[in-house]
């Protein structure tokens, strides 16, 4: 899914029948054959697209998903039927994949891969922290199930399975809290009476079970709404789970939603859309900022008269995107200023307002680290959201 600048399309991965993409129309396009596996869509440039198929055998596009080309030079070793893919959501080009050989890594968008860990232990899942890129985990089923994290951006791992206490479920997920750089969440398969989802809140030293009243039913996916970090969902064999309370308690999210295996979920920031891929029915959309109501993906969202999207990356190292528009007939502007109301960036100047949705990207390289705020202005009207700087 690009969760970057315009337009927004999902592409996803099916049973022998390639990679589909779906960019707003009743249908889906075929882009790439064989079994469709993990998609990954750039976040600063959402026309590379990373997609793979069975066995690990790693292709990437450059013109939205529409033809696809090998990317798997430097990488050894035999992989698994779904192989696991991370993306930097900071810088792009920055991916790793693991195969019997080890943990190996991409800085040049799939040019060349180079091995940065020997040691292959065949995780089901990888992935990186957006607080902090250098943070990166994986989670595998060996003996009994183990959580490695690397600090450094991959080039060295320890096992923070330590205590541990959840060997009774198969691992099917890890994810590192997009706003909170210690939190990191397992999820678990199993049917038992055990946890289904774990959480940490030390970068893995410690566990708990955060699954409350979760029904036993296995949990192959999660995901925290970046903007409002207290909503958290899973995928579950019964369809969209969310818990507003920490784990405690969990209810169904939504509406007319199948009870199917949701096997991904993914988080539109900008347009606030929980989207979940589902075990053979289809991929379906839940607007999670307004009346929680499911839809099967068929049309194109549409845009405010005012608009000034949380930018993205957020917090950000280097350079951030902002997308908006404004229908006015005043003056508009798009400036960032500092905490004390200094004005820091000014970043577009239109004498009226036409509508058009438009992207710009604020470089951050000569401010200091620190909370920044992009002021969207029409006439007496104003939005405004907030940037992290991380150095």
């Amino acid at each position: 899914m690009n969760n970057g600048p315009a337009p927004y399309y999902v592409m996803g991965g099916t049973q022998d029948n390639g990679t589909d993409k779906w960019s707003g129309t009743t249908t889906w396009a075929n882009g790439l054959g064989a079994d469709g596996m993990v998609c990954n869509i750039d976040p600063i440039n959402g026309t590379n697209v990373y997609a793979e198929i069975q066995f690990g055998d790693h292709r990437k596009s450059t013109n939205s998903g529409v033809g696809f080309s090998s990317i798997n030079t430097g990488i050894t070793g035999s992989a698994q039927w779904v192989t696991p893919v991370a993306q930097d959501q900071t810088d792009g080009d920055i991916l790793f994949t693991e195969t019997s050989s080890g943990i190996f890594r991409t800085t040049n968008g799939g040019g060349n891969w180079t091995l940065v860990n020997g040691s292959g232990q065949g995780a089901v899942w990888l992935d990186v922290s957006r607080v902090d890129p250098d943070l990166v985990y994986a989670v595998d089923t060996a003996s009994g199930g183990t959580v490695r994290r690397s600090l450094n951006g991959g080039t060295s791992w320890s096992n923070v399975s330590v205590g541990f206490p959840f060997s009774n479920g198969t691992e099917t997920k890890i994810l590192a809290h997009p706003t909170d750089v210690n939190t990191v969440f397992v999820t678990f398969s199993s049917y038992s009476n055990v946890a289904q989802v774990a959480m940490s809140t030390d970068q893995g030293s410690s566990w708990t079970a955060v699954d409350g009243d979760l029904p036993n039913i296995p949990v192959f996916s999660m995901a925290v709404n970046p903007s409002n970090p207290t909503d958290w969902y899973i995928g579950t064999d019964l369809g969209v789970w969310m818990s507003t309370n920490g784990g405690v308690n969990w209810t169904p999210a939504g509406t007319g939603m199948p009870n199917a295996a949701v096997d991904d979920l993914e988080i539109q920031d900008s347009l606030q859309l929980l989207v979940a891929g589902t075990h053979g029915r289809g991929a379906w959309e839940l607007s999670i900022s307004t009346a929680p109501v499911s839809s099967e993906i068929t049309s194109a969202p549409l845009a405010r008269n005012l608009m000034l999207d949380r930018p993205w990356p957020n917090p950000v190292r280097d350079r951030t995107i902002l997308r908006y528009a404004a229908h006015s007939d005043a003056p508009v502007s798009l400036r960032v200023y500092d905490v004390k109301g200094r004005l820091v960036s000014d970043l577009e100047d239109l004498s009226r307002g036409d509508g058009i949705i438009r992207t710009t990207p604020w470089f951050t390289d000569d401010v200091p680290a620190g909370v920044y705020f992009a002021v969207l202005e029409a006439g007496s009207q104003r939005v405004t959201q907030k940037v992290t700087v991380l150095k």
